[in-house]
């Protein structure tokens, strides 16, 4: 008998851990509810509500790639508040900025089914003047004992249409506001959240609604109205068990490449239903019996909210309304490509990687050969024995919903295989003989772009730039060689034993010219004509006495002097070489005579003053 008690006591206790299992497991699900409020360009706020008290955050962050560095955010009631209703408000945010957030609820990280929530901050708004701000209480008792601390209050000042209501605000009840709630209405915003919202204080309409938890919820219209004790709106909250549920079923995968979905509603005494898509309007009253048709639905997550209605005519509250939300993707992927050699190398092997946004498995090709087999994505592309030329690698993606990259959209990657090797071009050598002793020369080749250099029979510099020139100061006089050789951008270096050359002579010294002799030390020739000569001269300059030097002139031309007058001169000359150099004025070469006397003389007679012209005189003998 003793056995028996204990094994009946045994199987009662785990029935009960079965059943607290059970409990909890159904209690665990997604976050319920999820509003997005108050985006204000440097905040926004996140709202859910869970089944059961827990602890809740936000993660959110820039870059979806970046998810294990984002920030985290906490309930503004306390990092450790263990609630049904959770309310939470990023700050200190970039305006007009995609942020990217997950809301984390107990143990359910909530991901939008790997779509990640996001939402644009908005711009920062100037402050504007003025003041409306409505106030109330929330009860959770009909006979209005009990506050509703720790409800969420959500606001929308209302338009015309559903589309011309302003974009919805949220405060919190707790007990340090005494179960009221108050709110601000000059810091409403349009739905596009780029403006405030126009509203007349005492006449505009607010839509009131107050999320609870457990404790329930309520919804009423009132007017926006400044805050007195005698205009305070009431709101007494509903048990949210005590109203319809409606139940959808049918809802596809997700991703899913399907634009079209049939989705059936039922519920427990359900008999009519109205249902709204994203943020559209409520449809009309619809029987339970008829499902809810989509077509030609966009790219995107969607979802879809359900309300329904009893036998005794009662409505599901919007703010519970069921929903569901997946993704579509009709978008093909796109491959990425990493690894790809240089676009000029001279490897003939390559191995590449393949990734992607959801790409799940990929095909390839190269150059003008078929696509491969499908591949999982992880596995490496490797290709070797590549001949020199002009290559490219194609790749298309397939994304883990089925759609596949088009091949006439297919990611490419080029590059080209050079193993031959550059040969450089030196530009900027000078004449030869030069007489100067700088050198500055360009460097330039087909596809070269850097090079090493050396003269003579020195070491090769170190690597240098193709735009940056060699330069070479004081080189000493006699016949110099300068090798360069170059690298390609593919890395192939010129060999030296086929080094690129120049060579050219330095000679500083000025020459010495050759004058030939005058006619007579002394003369009496009035013109005089005089050969130049000299090793390595090419050119000359003269000057007379004491005149200027002439132009430079060829050493084929002769000076030819005329009119030469009596006395004693001197012709200097000097010589340029073929290298530049002229001789100096102070070494100039020269040569003197002297004209005694001039071709013709005329001495005026001493007569009778029309008669001089009878006498005429040559050299030292007159004529009568």
């Amino acid at each position: 008998m003793y056995r028996l008690k204990v094994l009946n006591k045994s199987i009662i206790l785990f029935v009960v851990a079965l059943f607290l299992f059970y409990i909890s497991n159904t209690n665990a699900s997604t976050p319920l509810n999820i509003k997005v409020t108050n985006i204000r360009g440097t905040q926004f706020t996140v709202s859910w509500m869970s089944k059961i008290e827990e602890i809740g955050s936000i993660k959110y962050g820039l870059n979806i790639d970046n998810y294990e560095n984002w920030s985290v955010a906490y309930d503004e009631r306390g990092d450790n508040i263990s609630d049904d209703i959770h309310h939470i408000t990023l700050k200190g945010l970039s305006h007009n900025t995609t942020y990217y957030y997950v809301i984390i609820s107990g143990d359910t990280i909530d991901d939008n089914n790997t779509a990640y929530y996001h939402i644009n901050s908005g711009p920062v708004l100037d402050p504007v003047g003025g003041s409306c701000m409505p106030a109330g209480k929330v009860y959770k008792d009909e006979a209005k004992t009990q506050f509703a601390f720790d409800s969420i209050v959500y606001i929308k000042i209302l338009g015309d249409t559903e589309l011309e209501n302003s974009a919805t605000e949220s405060v919190l009840v707790t007990s340090d506001t005494n179960g009221y709630w108050f709110i601000e209405l000059i810091n409403f915003r349009n739905q596009d959240y780029q403006s405030y919202y126009k509203y007349e204080c005492g006449n505009s309409d607010l839509m009131i609604e107050v999320e609870g938890g457990n404790d329930g919820s309520g919804k009423i219209t009132t007017k926006a109205i400044d805050y007195t004790i005698e205009e305070c709106s009431v709101i007494v909250l509903k048990k949210n068990n005590e109203l319809p549920k409606a139940n959808i079923s049918g809802t596809p995968l997700s991703p899913t490449n399907l634009t079209s979905v049939t989705l059936n509603i039922s519920g427990d005494q359900i008999e009519t239903y109205k249902y709204k898509l994203d943020d559209g309007i409520y449809s009309n009253e619809i029987k339970i019996e008829n499902p809810i048709y989509l077509d030609s639905l966009s790219n995107g997550v969607h979802t879809i909210y359900v309300i329904g209605k009893n036998s005794d005519g009662e409505w599901q509250e919007e703010i519970n309304a069921t929903f569901v939300n997946w993704k579509i993707d009709t978008i093909p992927p796109v491959a990425i490509i990493s690894g790809s050699p240089p676009v000029m190398t001279n490897d003939n092997y390559a191995i590449l990687n393949i990734s992607g946004e959801d790409v799940v498995v990929y095909k390839y090709k190269f150059d003008d050969n078929n696509y491969s087999d499908e591949r999982i994505v992880e596995t490496q592309i490797s290709l070797a024995g590549i001949p020199d030329g002009n290559h490219t690698l194609y790749v298309i993606g397939r994304d883990s919903v089925g759609n596949w990259q088009e091949e006439s959209n297919a990611s490419s990657s080029s590059w080209t295989v050079n193993t031959s090797n550059p040969a450089v071009i030196i530009s900027g050598v000078p004449a030869s003989p030069t007489n100067s002793t700088n050198l500055f020369l360009n460097i330039s080749g087909n596809d070269v772009i850097a090079y090493k250099h050396k003269l003579d029979d020195g070491a090769y510099s170190t690597e240098k730039s193709v735009d940056e020139p060699i330069s070479y100061n004081d080189i000493a006089d006699g016949i110099h060689i300068v090798y360069v050789i170059g690298k390609d951008s593919a890395g192939n270096w010129q060999k030296e034993s086929n080094a690129t050359s120049k060579s050219w002579t330095v000679d500083t010294i000025p020459p010495v010219v050759e004058v030939s002799e005058p006619p007579l030390s002394q003369t009496n020739l009035t013109e005089a004509t005089f050969d130049i000569t000299g090793n390595d001269v090419v050119a000359y300059k003269y000057k007379l006495d004491d005149g200027n030097y002439s132009v430079e002139t060829s050493i084929n031309d002769q000076i030819k002097l005329e009119s030469i007058s009596k006395g004693i001169h001197t012709i200097y000359v000097i010589g340029k070489d073929n290298a530049g150099n002229w001789q100096e004025d102070a070494n100039a070469t020269y040569k003197r005579w002297e004209v005694i006397f001039s071709a013709v003389e005329v001495i005026p007679p001493v007569v009778e003053e029309e008669e001089w012209w009878e006498k005429i005189c040559f050299i030292n003998t007159c004529y009568f």
